[in-house]
């Protein structure tokens, strides 16, 4: 069947007495005039009522900005929204965003699945209190599953804000930090053509085993793939197929992950590990770390991007952004490893912030850049390297095997090594570190232009072969030169 609504501001209002199960039943609802909200579920008592809206199509014919609304200050057993169809969706100057389908009501369990909203977009330009989004839910404090959706078309006016699924803990900005008790799955979803983001996350949660594309469609400046705007994420197994036809905003990124030790950010855990891209496009980063407080560990691991045309495609692999002081933040370990990709002109980690710049940096942070198959890189490209200029203090570091032709035999400049300290399995090439210090702990005229190599039971610096090709050795007690082949 089909139906054509006539609705007021407000459009269908439900407030919430008993148990509710709205059987749509292929019904088509469509909107003739303009308005809020088509279908709107209001929630008042804790009572735990359970509701379920299945089966119908709700055509906001470019009129209404949400045609389905589950709020309230009550609470709810589960809610569970499956099998609908929204379309043609569109906020026109009601001045609030259009959003296929929105939840702003505690529950404790909600899932969202096999639904489809498409075609959502605004005329209303207002940074941070207007956006376009397919699936929204900003109230979560234990389960909600997102699974099994089509989300496609999802549109800016601005430069802002045009999502796919946002989903948001009730209390991810109470200070001081709290752990965030929530059971978040975004899983098996299909996401094309969103203009922001496929992902928005404001709390701990799982995303796993989606299908992302762009296709004929530009991206926003500060595009991301996943925005994981919270600790507690892991990212896995999801794929992005970005066509040649894409305009790519400048900072495109694949994965940000924010650690706000200040802001419910004590969820600390982030992970990153066996996402594929099929890239006909370059874009900026694969991945931008960004510690804004607390203690974060965050791993890469096992990420692919396929180069469609042969061509380089990521500028720098990962992004890695402190604060710009060293007291700030407590700790920050970051592992990047096994992934494969063509890189760009810069690095496989960019540190930024001038929090680099300061020595007691050292015992704050650790680096691991390992067994990465980084091809086709460019002349000038190294292991790490730094965004604003200047050599930065990295004293716990381990790098090893990144790529065929070793960005300059994993060339490394920076300050703060001691040679003594380095961890098993570092093999790499000690440039400069803009100092007269150089390493320190190692024989004299070994501090830099050297090859170095730490193993079982002590340490290897070997010299160029500008300078004589020879090596020391660390044994018990003291260091030992030879004349020897260079390491390579």
């Amino acid at each position: 069947n089909k139906y054509s609504v006539n609705l007021g501001v407000n459009g269908a209002v439900f407030p919430l007495e008993n148990d509710l199960s709205v059987e749509m039943l292929g019904s088509t609802f469509i909107a003739q005039a303009e308005a809020k909200y088509m279908f709107m579920i209001t929630v008042n008592s804790n009572i735990k009522y359970n509701v379920v809206l299945n089966g119908g199509t709700i055509d906001s014919n470019n009129f209404v900005a949400r045609p389905l609304e589950i709020n309230g200050d009550g609470r709810l057993s589960q809610l569970t929204i499956q099998r609908n169809i929204g379309i043609n969706i569109k906020e026109n100057g009601q001045v609030l965003s259009a959003i296929g389908c929105r939840v702003d009501v505690l529950c404790d369990i909600t899932i969202i699945q096999q639904n489809t909203y498409d075609s959502i977009q605004r005329t209303t330009s207002s940074a941070g209190t207007t956006t376009s989004c397919g699936i929204s839910v900003v109230k979560v404090d234990s389960t909600c599953i997102i699974r099994d959706n089509i989300v496609r078309n999802i549109y800016a006016v601005d430069d802002v804000d045009a999502d796919g699924i946002v989903v948001f803990s009730v209390n991810r900005l109470i200070t001081p930090s709290q752990i965030q008790k929530t059971n978040v799955r975004v899983y098996s979803n299909r996401i094309e053509n969103c203009q922001g983001r496929f992902i928005k996350l404001q709390c701990p949660a799982k995303v796993y085993n989606n299908d992302l594309r762009s296709s004929n469609v530009q991206l926003i400046t500060q595009f991301r793939a996943i925005d994981a705007q919270h600790g507690g994420v892991d990212v896995y197994n999801n794929e992005w197929r970005i066509e040649s036809s894409v305009v790519v905003g400048t900072d495109a990124t694949f994965f940000v992950y924010n650690g706000n030790g200040a802001n419910g950010g004590s969820d600390n855990v982030g992970t990153c590990v066996g996402n594929k891209i099929y890239a006909g496009v370059g874009f900026r980063y694969f991945a931008s770390i960004n510690i804004l407080g607390g203690n974060h560990k965050v791993s890469i691991v096992d990420n692919t991007i396929k180069d469609e045309d042969g061509l380089t495609k990521v500028e720098d692999f990962v992004r890695f952004t402190l604060p710009s002081t060293v007291s700030s933040f407590s700790q920050a370990s970051i592992r990047v490893s096994n992934n494969s990709c063509s890189l760009g002109t810069s690095g496989v980690v960019v540190l930024s912030g001038t929090a680099f710049n300061d020595q007691n940096i050292n015992s704050e942070i650790s680096i691991s850049i390992t067994d990465n198959n980084m091809s086709n890189v460019l002349n000038g490209a190294k292991v790490v390297e730094v965004a604003t200029g200047g050599v930065p203090y990295v004293g716990d570091i381990l790098i090893r095997s990144n790529g065929s032709n070793l960005l300059s035999y994993n060339q490394l400049i920076v300050k703060g090594i001691d040679v003594l300290k380095l961890r098993q399995g570092n093999n790499f090439y000690y440039a400069t570190d803009g100092s007269t210090g150089g390493m320190t702990n190692t024989p004299t005229g070994y501090n830099r232009y050297v090859f170095v190599e730490i193993g079982v039971g002590g340490g290897i610096v070997s010299l160029t072969t500008v300078n004589g090709s020879k090596k020391a050795v660390k044994g018990n007690a003291s260091w030992n030169e030879y004349t020897s082949t260079v390491i390579s």
